[in-house]
């Protein structure tokens, strides 16, 4: 099954790479000028995880404490990168299930924390992506 919204971790890799000019900067550097560019420039960081928090106690509430703490607890916020939210799932499977089943009310929870929020892309960690054959 092929899901436009779950992608691979090198597919994740390739949307939030460095530019070329940006490889050349120092590490430090590189790695600032990626996390700036993961957050709107209008809000930091801790918006942004105030915004996931929320997002997890509505669905916790929503699915109750067994469903919330095996399907969507597992999801890690890697930032927000102007409309789009990208989330990180420990499995291929999860990713898979989450998407079948809760994408759609991810991307409404996070417009109402995070108006200008249109997407939800979910990827599979990078630990998970190299120990499962590619099936997407």
């Amino acid at each position: 099954m092929r899901l436009g919204a779950v992608h691979g971790s090198s597919a994740f890799d390739r949307a939030v790479a460095p530019s070329r000019a940006q490889r050349f900067l120092e590490p430090d550097q590189s790695s600032k000028a990626r996390a700036a560019r993961l957050f709107h420039p209008d809000r930091g960081n801790d918006d942004a995880a105030a915004a996931w928090s929320l997002v997890q106690a509505a669905l916790r509430t929503e699915t109750g404490s067994a469903s919330f703490d095996t399907w969507l607890r597992p999801l890690t916020l890697q930032g927000v990168d102007g409309d789009v939210v990208r989330l990180t799932a420990p499995s291929h499977f999860l990713a898979e299930w989450v998407a079948s089943n809760f994408l759609e009310r991810l991307r409404s929870l996070w417009a109402v924390h995070r108006p200008g929020v249109a997407h939800v892309a979910l990827s599979i960690a990078a630990s998970a992506a190299a120990a499962e054959p590619d099936r997407l």
